[in-house]
């Protein structure tokens, strides 16, 4: 078969892997006694090993980017009629007698139910679909994602990734497999496989109606337990993106939006929402949903420079996303003038991927366009005040958590603070105008009591809302909820 397909391509335990490629620590190989002399000359010897190493704990893992070539039947031959490899059907009968226990109660029938027979695994089974494989250094969403399929392989469950492009995007998806993630490409009919491996998985867990609208009547017919994370509400972005730019059009498509998103709530067991405005909204226009307000993930790393250590403001965010670049151009035309009066030399850098060609091509005096950067943490670090001047959006923002982490003080709008547990002058400065904007970054940018109360606040609710520990309580709860069992629930 074809050794790049994906279902041998992800780390997994199994019950036992060929003796043509095997790596086991001589203490324990000799511990139990090597392989089985009642198997020689050869033969089932693995598969014995395999069984001997489990009664004793240990498991079998297979390693995809182990590779070997292996030509069948170079040495022994082909036939079970003669030769020694007559052995392969002898040693086959007394492997079934030694373990006859353990194969009538802990393993399938010959070539049945492969989906579960080709990994030793117990626990919950998820399938999680979303628009691609994440790439978690280059969005807030992604890296959501990558943090909530991390979560959910650490309380035991088997995650298998349905990428809506069935691309295998690396270095990505290599990543994800490693950690054991089955990652589905190429040419695939979804249809076909709800239909063969629907039964199998506990929890379907679908992003973005963009994606699920293709998806949802063959989950719906599958019958399993469907969660829908919308990231944010779209429909409510484009409204507030149609008032901003006054646009008829954009409005008829949040109108367009709204209908699907709540077409796709209607049929779902559960919907994830990561604002508390957005999960009110949700629960009262419908009361009867399960509606489960998560977050994003960050890591919390005290600040390592003090106030006088740092300089020039900071945004992070992938243009990609219309209202990031709407926020950049606003704030470069309507606020940086405006603070540039009270101090001159101040700077901004961007940092964010997929930076469109019209800032690119318009040079603006102590703004420094980076683009796409690999390691954020050294400019959250440097930098003095972080800045998200969004005007339109939905959802948390992810950006406004991550500098909270590491201990960078914000100032934002109303959109951006939105739906978090947030509160002006104590958490976050907010402001809408570009001269309050202006005038708030200046304050802040100034006063290093006002920056250590913020940072330290900032780095409080980071800790209590969107750390690692609190989201995989969250999810966990989530889960046993909707009636999937995990390690810990």
């Amino acid at each position: 078969d074809d050794r790049e397909k994906p279902e041998y391509n992800y780390v997994r335990e199994v019950d036992y892997c060929s003796g043509a490629c095997v790596l086991i620590p001589r203490d324990i190989f000799n511990e139990l006694g090597g392989f089985d002399e009642q198997l020689a000359p050869a033969y089932g010897d693995d598969a014995d090993f395999a069984m001997k190493l489990r009664v004793i704990g240990r498991r079998v893992v297979y390693q995809p980017r182990a590779l070997v070539v292996h030509i069948e039947g170079a040495t022994m031959g082909t036939s079970v009629t003669d030769g020694l490899k007559v052995f392969q059907e002898v040693n086959k009968l007394k492997l079934q007698t030694k373990w006859a226990e353990e194969l009538t109660q802990h393993h399938f029938p010959n070539g049945q139910d492969l989906f579960l027979a080709r990994e030793r695994h117990t626990g919950p089974r998820i399938l999680f679909i979303d628009h691609y494989v994440p790439t978690w250094d280059r969005d807030a969403g992604s890296l959501r994602m990558y943090e909530y399929i991390k979560i959910f392989l650490h309380l035991g469950a088997k995650v298998v990734l349905w990428p809506a492009n069935l691309h295998r995007l690396d270095p990505y998806t290599s990543d994800l497999q490693q950690m054991g993630v089955e990652v589905l490409y190429g040419p695939m009919d979804f249809g076909n496989y709800m239909k063969e491996n629907g039964p199998y998985f506990d929890l379907v867990y679908g992003c973005r109606s963009s994606v699920i609208k293709d998806y949802i009547d063959a989950i719906v017919h599958s019958g399993v337990p469907f969660v829908y994370d919308p990231h944010d509400l779209s429909y409510l972005r484009e409204a507030r993106r149609a008032n901003i730019e006054g646009s008829k059009a954009v409005l008829r498509e949040a109108d367009r939006l709204r209908k699907l998103e709540h077409h796709i709530i209607k049929l779902c067991d559960g919907v994830v929402l990561l604002s508390s405005h957005e999960a009110e909204l949700i629960a009262r226009a419908f009361p009867e949903k399960r509606v489960f307000l998560q977050g994003t993930v960050h890591e919390v790393r005290e600040s390592q420079r003090t106030f006088d250590d740092r300089q020039g403001l900071l945004f992070v965010g992938g243009f990609a996303h219309q209202p990031n670049l709407d926020a950049v151009k606003w704030f470069i035309r309507d606020v940086m003038p405006v603070i540039r009066k009270d101090i001159p030399d101040i700077t901004l850098d961007i940092i964010g991927s997929s930076l469109p060609v019209e800032l690119r091509e318009k040079p603006v005096t102590g703004v420094r366009l980076l683009g796409y950067v690999d390691d954020l943490y050294p400019h959250f670090q440097a930098s003095r005040v972080f800045i998200a001047p969004l005007r339109y959006g939905a959802g948390q923002k992810g950006k406004i958590a991550q500098s909270l982490g590491y201990g960078l003080p914000v100032v934002t709008t109303t959109v951006g603070a939105e739906g978090m547990p947030l509160e002006d002058g104590v958490s976050v400065l907010v402001a809408d105008e570009p001269a309050a904007f202006a005038s708030a970054v200046v304050r802040l940018y100034g006063d290093g009591r006002l920056w250590e109360g913020l940072s330290q606040r900032g780095l409080e609710i980071c800790k209590t809302y969107y750390s690692r520990d609190t989201m995989t309580t969250k999810l966990r709860d989530m889960l046993v909820e909707l009636g999937v069992k995990c390690q810990g629930g």
